[in-house]
């Protein structure tokens, strides 16, 4: 059981997990949008978040960004290098990729994670933003690229189902910030720290109407109730979750269930096409 739980922890905490959710995330939009998301992006992506992930999580609190302590740190730092390395592999086999929006989505990681110059910080610490930059960079690298890249299906339908994942990843990170109220710095100005767990809750759950509404709109573009009933189902199962969260949560709550969201909605997606 010990061997079992250091796996797991490998896992969350080596961003495999959440590096999953990102991958399931870029297949919902192929399947939603009528296209084949194209496989070398959608593996660049998967080692890409868990480079991005790991960095954002470790290497900023290393000295100069490369000499971390403790050996469980440093194995997951090797792993992250492997990882580089084979999302360098992929991402030289994709053929077209929209490097405008790439470029966009790098610059975004960089200024999220690396203090600027002029004022010693970086963007997830100034006051109100750091969920919106979260879901604005999950949005661009599930939605926007791979459907740049397949050069497929109707803008409008992209448009509305970047809305949607961005109302989806807002949702999801509200369990997060619960968790994290705490011990978050008061000045990031969290969701649950302006409104109070009851209304950072009442917030998802008005933004869920709208991840709803996006659903009957795309139904007019696609023609299936499908994706209706199963983001019909999504829309309970992340009602559920964020209904659930507290401050003082049980192991894997959110780390492990809530980032289980997106591979649940591509599951769901896989079962009712069969």
């Amino acid at each position: 059981m010990f061997f079992l739980r250091k796996i797991v922890n490998f896992y969350l905490d080596a961003s495999i997990h959440v590096a999953f959710a990102v991958f399931a995330l870029v297949q919902v939009t192929g399947l939603n949008l009528g296209f084949e998301a194209d496989p070398n992006y959608s593996w660049a992506l998967f080692f890409g978040t868990i480079v991005s992930y790991n960095f954002i999580k470790y290497a900023t609190e290393a000295e100069k960004y490369i000499y971390v302590r403790g050996s469980y740190v440093r194995a997951i730092q090797v792993f992250s290098f492997l990882c580089f390395a084979a999302g360098l592999w992929f991402f030289f086999k994709i053929d077209q990729m929209p490097y405008g929006w790439f470029i966009a989505v790098l610059l975004l990681v960089l200024l999220y994670s690396v203090p600027l110059r002029s004022f010693q910080t970086n963007l997830r610490n100034f006051k109100g933003i750091k969920i919106y930059l979260v879901a604005l960079a999950w949005t661009l690298c599930t939605v926007v690229l791979p459907w740049s890249i397949a050069k497929e299906g109707e803008i409008v339908l992209m448009l509305t189902e970047s809305v949607q994942r961005f109302m989806m990843v807002v949702i999801l990170t509200i369990p997060f910030e619960i968790r994290d109220l705490q011990k978050d710095d008061p000045r990031l100005a969290t969701l649950p720290q302006q409104f109070g767990l009851k209304g950072a809750k009442k917030i998802g759950l008005m933004l869920l109407l709208i991840f709803l509404s996006m659903t009957f709109v795309k139904q007019g573009f696609e023609g299936s109730e499908m994706s209706l009933r199963v983001e019909g189902v999504v829309a309970v199962v992340m009602a559920i979750l964020l209904l659930g969260s507290k401050k003082n949560q049980v192991p894997y709550y959110e780390s492990l269930l809530v980032e289980s969201v997106p591979l649940f909605w591509w599951l769901l997606l896989l079962l009712f096409d069969l």
